[in-house]
């Protein structure tokens, strides 16, 4: 068999054609997948935790070290979840991230530490103001930085296959059996995390129109005690935190699997067309994974700032999070809207004609 040169990274995937930049993050295995997967999950429950902890934490009473050392402790668990969450990113890239987080989890300590301990402590208030104005642009901040760190890092998928050309028609045959298994993987993981971005944006909707359900009615229902029960329930963010949380999660995994997808071996060409063209679907080939990267990017951030802000309601404390209502609309119309168009991008990725070559030429 003539020597063929050796291809690039990505030249047996349905990328061949991308130049990978130099800064790209490493490639990620299912082992790396599924460490990422659930050092975002402790992120999330730790953050939240941390977060709302500093909201009920007293201050200038009995107890209230007991809650500043949880914060701190959850604080420390959150940072080191996200350092995890990032270690697929390149050396100089993965570096700034990590001072990003330490200074970020340092300063939100520092900020419940002064703000519940402000008498004891003789805080001045110019430091204290100034203290608390960088712990509320770092809290809208970082989950857009931990957004695109994950979006970055889970769409860089190991190669499925080898050097076509370099196979014999024996291994040709493996190849296209391992190629047919793993993209019956994509599919499945496509589908269910699908499925929970429609359930999770499902409940979003739900909870909204039950909410202004009352502004519709009659007017002299409108002012009635059960309008106003429905209207004012606090636990109706309980399940928009739930919600939040999982569609963020399987906002990742939904990527993921367009990853996948899109790193199986280029289908046998139609007659008439290049490989490089769409093999059906509702967007173009190549604009699918960009695509699922932004909504991805949108859906995790949008769901970090809902799942905090629903969190603080839920416990009876409106505006004590970095945004306010404010954010809790950005975060839940930016939840429910990416989740909805990911998932729709992602059945299309997953479900779009595949054919699987045994020939090798």
């Amino acid at each position: 068999m003539t020597d063929q040169p050796t291809p690039a990274a990505n030249e047996t995937t349905g990328a061949a054609h991308e130049v990978v930049p130099p800064t790209a993050p490493m490639p990620m295995g299912s082992t790396g997948m599924s460490i990422t997967i659930v050092a975002f999950v402790v992120f999330i429950a730790t953050w939240i935790g941390a977060k709302t902890a500093a909201l009920t934490a007293p201050t200038g009473v009995d107890g209230a070290g007991d809650i500043e050392l949880l914060q701190l402790v959850l604080f420390i668990i959150a940072g080191a979840a996200a350092v995890v969450v990032g270690r697929q990113l390149r050396s100089i890239p993965r570096s700034v991230f990590i001072v990003i987080t330490v200074f970020y989890f340092v300063l939100a300590g520092l900020g419940s530490i002064f703000t519940a301990s402000s008498d004891n402590l003789q805080v001045d208030a110019p430091f204290l103001l100034v203290l608390s104005a960088l712990v509320f642009i770092a809290d809208l901040a970082y989950p857009l930085i931990i957004a695109q760190v994950l979006a970055v890092t889970v769409s860089r998928v190991t190669p499925a296959a080898a050097d076509a050309d370099a196979a014999e028609d024996a291994e040709a045959d493996a190849d296209s059996s391992a190629v047919a298994a793993l993209d019956a993987r994509a599919r499945r993981h496509g589908k269910t995390a699908a499925t929970f971005l429609f359930i999770a944006a499902g409940i979003t909707v739900l909870d909204w129109l039950a909410r202004t359900l009352p502004l519709v009615l009659p007017p002299d229902w409108q002012t009635s005690d059960w309008a106003m029960t429905v209207a004012l329930w606090s636990w109706f963010d309980v399940p928009n935190a739930i919600a939040a949380a999982v569609g963020s999660v399987a906002a990742v995994f939904a990527l993921r699997a367009v990853a996948e997808s899109r790193d199986l071996p280029i289908p046998d060409p139609v007659v008439g067309h290049s490989p490089t063209e769409s093999t059906g679907g509702l967007w173009p080939e190549q604009a699918r994974p960009k695509l699922a990267h932004a909504l991805t990017f949108l859906t995790v951030a949008g769901g970090l700032y809902f799942c905090l802000t629903s969190t603080s309601l839920a416990i009876g404390f409106a505006c004590g999070t970095a945004g306010g209502y404010p954010a809790w609309a950005l975060g839940m119309f930016l939840f429910t809207l990416g989740a909805i168009v990911l998932a729709i991008v992602t059945l299309d990725a997953v479900t779009r004609p595949r054919r699987i070559s045994t020939a090798r030429s």
